[in-house]
């Protein structure tokens, strides 16, 4: 047995700028609407007693918490797309432009970066903020 190696990334046509705003508009839509399976299936990350919230239960306690961390989550993705870091790699490939972390890994995250790509893609904003 040993380390892994372990990668996430997000890909966009060449071009194509991220929207932003449409990702914004989705945390804001959250606010106002039942708890959908992609938002209780990811809230676990943010809050242990999340996982066990039923679809039309009272969900304020744990929600308000995580759209702020979804925010957040926006806002680290948001600057490593535009700035990246040591952690991540930019790549142009069959009319995709790609942000990439990762590493070896014995079962933890093998970057901080990693980690930010990962989530912001589970969360379903990538896909509001037009990534593949």
């Amino acid at each position: 047995m040993g380390a892994d190696f372990c990668f996430s990334f997000v890909a966009i046509d060449i071009g194509k700028k991220p929207d932003w705003e449409a990702a914004e508009k989705e945390i804001e839509r959250l606010k106002d609407v039942h708890i959908s399976e992609w938002l209780q299936d990811w809230l676990h990350f943010f809050d242990s007693e999340a996982a066990n919230v039923k679809a039309g239960e009272p969900d304020m306690n744990f929600r308000l918490p995580a759209l702020e961390a979804l925010k957040k989550l926006l806002l680290e993705f948001r600057e490593l797309w535009d700035d990246g870091t040591r952690e991540t790699g930019y790549f142009e490939y069959i009319g995709k432009a790609f942000l990439l972390s990762g590493g070896m890994s014995w079962g933890d995250s093998p970057t901080d970066a990693y980690t930010i790509i990962n989530d912001f893609m589970n969360s379903g904003l990538a896909r509001k903020a037009g990534f593949d």
